[in-house]
C-alpha cells in the first residue's frame, strides 16, 4: 500500500507543478507573441522587398532565355536543312544560355542573400529585449 500511496502522491505533486507551470507559461506566451508580432511584420516586409528586388532579375532571365531559345530553334532548323556551321552555332548558343543563366542565378542569389541579411538585421534590431524565462 505504501508504494501505491507514494506513487499517487508523486503523480498528484507532478500534476500540481505542471498546472502551475502552465499558468505561468500562458502569460509568457502572450508576451512572446506580442513581442514577436512587430518582428514578424518586419520580416514579412523585408521578404517582400527581397522578392521585389529579385523580380527584375527573374524577368531578365526569362527574356534572355526566350531570346536564346528562339536563336537555338533557328539554328536547329538550319542544321536540319544541312547547314554544317549550324552545329557549332547551336553548341555556342547552348554555352551562352548556360553562362547567362549562371549569371542571372548568381544575381538572384545575391539579392536574396541581401534580403535575408536585411531581415536578420531588422529582427536583431527590434529584438533587443530578452525573451521571458520560465521560473
Amino acid at each position: 500500500m505504501a508504494l501505491k500511496d507514494t506513487l499517487k502522491g508523486l503523480f498528484t505533486k507532478t500534476k500540481e507543478e505542471l498546472s502551475e507551470l502552465a499558468e505561468k507559461a500562458g502569460p509568457m506566451m502572450e508576451q512572446a507573441k506580442e513581442k514577436a508580432a512587430p518582428m514578424m511584420e518586419k520580416a514579412k516586409e523585408m521578404a517582400e522587398e527581397a522578392m521585389e528586388k529579385a523580380a527584375p532579375m527573374m524577368e531578365k532571365a526569362k527574356d534572355k532565355a526566350g531570346e536564346v531559345f528562339q536563336d537555338v530553334k533557328e539554328k536547329v532548323s538550319d542544321m536540319r536543312a544541312g547547314d554544317s556551321d549550324a552545329k557549332d552555332t547551336v553548341a555556342d548558343a547552348a554555352t551562352e544560355v548556360k553562362e547567362a543563366a549562371g549569371e542571372v542565378i548568381q544575381e538572384a542569389k545575391t539579392a536574396m542573400a541581401e534580403g535575408v541579411e536585411d531581415i536578420k538585421d531588422a529582427v536583431t534590431d527590434s529584438g533587443d529585449d530578452k525573451p521571458p524565462t520560465v521560473g
